[in-house]
């Protein structure tokens, strides 16, 4: 909802601060007063193209407060900005050297405010600003006739409709990625064939290496074991260490026997004799073990290199080589199986496919009857609304090939009208009247109850050519659609004091010269000022008091219906 306008130095304002809030609000004043440059200050606010010769230098701030499920807010949140409080801020400034954009105090462009604009302000009147001339917004109204029954209908067809969607997506992605693996797979079945050939076993390249160091160096081996056990236990030698310790043996004992406190010494002296006799065995036993073949070293060396090999292509070590093969084989399994998840998805979207075109179907048979229906009432409404011979039609096309289905339905709806007799029925956007369409928009929206996605409603020109009796009703209807919902906001530019007299608040919009320059202001009026502005715009002459009384009953009436 739109809360205040602050506009300075645009065409003939220096600088002024216009307050709104919710419900029904008029701008009123002279032909040539300025009410226009209202509109046209707001509308450059909301991106519009700006007009040099009346904006040059121009600075405009438009300030809303954002209903906490206001679309606005994802919108912002798309612009990478946080909606913050329930306050938005759009600037505009505008010169010849080029203009700035802000969004809340961030920079922004023409772009972002114009995206965010119809969210928030719904202009009708001006043709190229009317949301009701863009065939998009048809069926909305149509689909908001229709009530719960055919809101049903078209959540159970997007339902359907998303199913579909999401399982022809991984049915693509499937056949994409089945294209790309059946190319892989032949590289797969030969890596998984080499791994598996080797018949790895986890630790053995250690084991292999050390084998590899034992035969590389069997002769050496042989040669120091010998060595080492000939100088344990040499038969041959008075000096080997048996002999040796032996000698001690029988030192220590003596001494044992003479002194029992040597007698663990003694007993250490003899398990050291045991243990070199020991160590000597074993060295004869590993030496004459020590085998000379050359045709193991070869298999080990080409076991080892096989290993290096597989490792260089699938890991840095056999345990990543066995999880790499059972990667693949997975991989394989899975190429294996893709034929028959195809298949199911296959069936799948064939069936969807087929409900989605029968809740299709019944989604176009009950807006057909909508649409029948709604025409019928607005076309009756209009004659209330001065258009007395208008017709409106609702053009309806059924589009075949389900791939140009939209989450919308297989429908495209455009409303059509004639406002004189023997006229054919012609697209909105070809009716000349800006009044004629702002109050044929306002005869669907009495008639679908739509709910108002848009908060702030703008009519200009909704009273040109009626009268005092079809102005009163078109004032009602204004004053219905205000009263919609709280945060519903109506701001209307009339001439007639029918509209003017139902509004909950009225602004007088008037020129005034000061210093030899012609500017305009915009003034709140209520309870006298009110009724003598209504008199005024009755065409009431100085001293006259009919014009006066009729401006005081419209006044009383008008308090009466915002009161219902």
């Amino acid at each position: 909802m739109l809360a205040s306008l602050f506009i300075e130095n645009y065409a003939l304002v220096d600088s002024m601060t216009v307050e709104l809030g919710p419900g029904f609000t008029v701008l009123t004043g002279e032909t040539g007063a300025g009410k226009s440059i209202l509109i046209g200050a707001l509308q450059l606010a909301l991106g519009a193209r700006a007009d040099l010769s009346r904006s040059e230098g121009a600075s405009i701030a438009a300030e809303f407060v954002l209903d906490p499920a206001s679309p606005a807010r994802d919108q912002l949140r798309e612009f990478d900005i946080q909606p913050g409080d329930d306050r938005l801020i759009l600037q505009r400034r505008v010169g010849k050297s080029g203009g700035t954009c802000r969004i809340n105090g961030h920079p922004a462009t023409a772009t972002m405010l114009r995206t965010l604009g119809e969210l928030l302000v719904d202009f009708h009147g001006q043709h190229e600003h009317q949301s009701l001339l863009q065939p998009r917004a048809h069926l909305r109204f149509v689909d908001a006739f229709g009530g719960d029954a055919l809101a049903d209908a078209r959540s159970a067809y997007q339902t359907l409709y998303d199913e579909r969607q999401q399982t022809l997506e991984a049915l693509q992605g499937i056949q994409r990625d089945d294209r790309e693996a059946r190319r892989r797979e032949g590289l797969l079945r030969h890596q998984l064939a080499e791994i598996d050939a080797a018949e790895l076993v986890p630790g053995e390249e250690a084991d292999l290496a050390a084998e590899r160091s034992r035969l590389a160096n069997a002769e050496l081996l042989a040669l120091r074991a010998g060595e080492a056990s000939q100088s344990l236990a040499g038969e041959d030698r008075d000096s080997s260490a048996r002999e040796l310790i032996a000698s001690a043996v029988s030192a220590v004992e003596e001494l044992a026997a003479l002194d029992p406190g040597m007698e663990p010494l003694a007993t250490d002296v003899k398990g050291a004799l045991i243990t070199v006799e020991e160590a000597a065995r074993s060295l004869r036993d590993y030496a004459a073990d020590v085998e000379l073949n050359e045709e193991r070293l070869e298999a080990v060396e080409a076991r080892l290199a096989l290993i290096h090999d597989l490792k260089r292509k699938y890991g840095d070590d056999i345990q990543e080589i066995l999880q790499y093969r059972d990667g693949i084989a997975e991989e394989i399994d899975a190429m294996e199986n893709v034929d028959a998840t195809l298949e199911k998805l296959t069936a799948r979207l064939e069936a969807l496919s087929r409900e989605l075109q029968e809740a299709a179907s019944t989604l176009t048979g009950m807006r057909r009857k909508a649409g029948k229906r709604l025409a019928e009432r607005v076309s009756k409404r209009l004659a209330g609304l001065g258009i007395p011979e208008g017709k409106l039609e609702v053009e309806h096309e059924v589009v075949d090939d389900l791939e140009d289905f939209t989450r919308r339905g297989a429908d495209r709806v455009q409303f059509l009208m004639r406002t004189n007799p023997g006229q054919p029925p012609l697209p909105l956007a070809k009716i000349a009247s800006g009044g004629e369409i702002s109050r044929t928009m306002l005869a669907l929206k009495a008639e679908s109850a739509l709910d108002e996605e848009i908060p702030s409603l703008v009519f200009d020109e909704i009273d040109t050519g009626i009268g005092g009796t079809t102005s009163a009703q078109v004032g009602q209807e204004l004053l219905a659609l205000a009263k919609r919902t709280p945060t519903t906001q109506v701001l209307c530019v009339t001439h007639s004091p029918q509209i003017a007299a139902l509004a909950h608040r009225q602004l007088a919009v008037a020129k005034a010269s000061k210093s030899g320059a012609t500017r305009i202001r915009v003034t709140p009026v209520a309870d006298e000022d009110r009724v003598a502005e209504l008199a005024r715009m009755l065409g009431a002459e100085p001293g006259e008091t009919a014009a006066f009384e009729h401006a005081e009953v419209l006044a009383r009436e008008g308090a009466k219906a915002r009161d219902v």
